[in-house]
């Protein structure tokens, strides 16, 4: 019998929830690994390699996929506190968005760990949860009491996206975020260049204004958390769809993305190069919607009209309740 604040703790972890302490030298720790986690994922949350972990785990596969329960031994340069398996009871009035901010992880990680429950749940449905403390949100006084805490459109503390060999800039007025978002960004689009080859022009338009709030024509881009990155296109203007995949891959496996947009219609373009750069099933469905309806909640690439010449970014918030509508 679940009450509404019930969490049953089904493997002890830290409570600290901080992001993590930089340790003076690294040391090995044992990760065990969560449902549908990734191994760039596990790299970046520990400041270690991809490479170093595979080597020091000799029985991993070698494309780096991984199964639950899994464990690695990880030489951390930062020691975050651990993620926590547990039963979230809903209460009254959460949506899927909210119940994601609160224990620090995506609406899709969370569907995904609960494919049983309907998406339209009710009060006291248990749901599975793998706790990220570095990002949990606590709930306001006015959030518990019923109320929606008020989501702010300013953007504090801003950094410009910089100039780069690898992306241009379209509009450099437009393109001021949140630190952790342009840090998502140009890790990507190095990690997409060195891993894909493509030489093509790749264009980021906008981001966000310098102190937030409206940015015309979108109706989102207002906290810095948006980016709107043009899709990479052969020497004959034509859409380069496995120069796509690999842009898609390269933000997924940053563990930093909440949501990339792209018109339904379109994403079965996008599997075709997925399963030519050897995707398997599972890969496929993590990533894309597709062939699921345009209105189900299946995948990081959703569809939201009108994104048929360029990919919109979100990454994941640590400041906000629910996700804006996207342009």
């Amino acid at each position: 019998m679940f009450t509404p604040h019930l969490l049953i703790l089904l493997f002890l972890a830290s409570a600290d929830a901080s992001v993590g302490t930089r340790s003076s030298a690294p040391r090995w720790i044992e990760h065990e690994v969560v449902p549908h986690e990734r191994l760039d994922a596990i790299a970046a949350r520990y400041g270690a390699k991809r490479d170093e972990i595979l080597r020091a785990n000799p029985g991993m596969r070698r494309n780096g996929w991984l199964r639950a329960g899994q464990r690695l031994r990880i030489r951390a340069r930062v020691v975050p506190p651990p993620r926590r398996r547990l039963v979230h009871a809903v209460e009254r009035g959460e949506t899927w968005a909210k119940i994601a901010a609160r224990h620090g992880v995506s609406v899709n990680e969370l569907q995904r760990w609960n494919r049983e429950v309907p998406r339209a749940f009710r009060a006291g449905t248990p749901l599975v949860v793998y706790s990220d403390p570095r990002r949990s949100k606590a709930r306001s006084p006015r959030s518990d009491s019923g109320g929606e805490a008020r989501l702010t459109e300013r953007l504090d503390h801003a950094v410009a996206l910089q100039p780069s060999a690898h992306f241009r800039i379209r509009n450099p007025d437009r393109a001021w975020a949140t630190a952790s978002t342009v840090q998502v960004v140009e890790s990507a689009l190095a990690s997409f260049r060195a891993d894909s080859g493509f030489e093509g022009e790749i264009v980021v338009c906008d981001l966000s204004d310098r102190d937030g709030g409206a940015l015309a024509p979108h109706r989102s881009h207002r906290t810095g958390h948006d980016v709107d990155i043009r899709l990479p296109r052969t020497a004959d203007a034509i859409i380069d769809w496995d120069a796509t995949w690999s842009l898609v891959t390269a933000f997924v496996d940053t563990g930093e993305v909440e949501y990339i947009f792209l018109e339904h219609t379109l994403q079965r373009e996008l599997a075709d190069a997925g399963r030519r750069a050897g995707a398997d099933a599972e890969t496929l469905a993590s990533v894309l919607q597709w062939p699921e309806p345009a209105g189900t909640n299946f995948g990081v690439v959703r569809h939201e009209p009108g994104h048929t010449r360029h990919l919109h970014i979100r990454v994941k918030p640590a400041d906000r309740v629910a996700p804006q509508d996207a342009s």
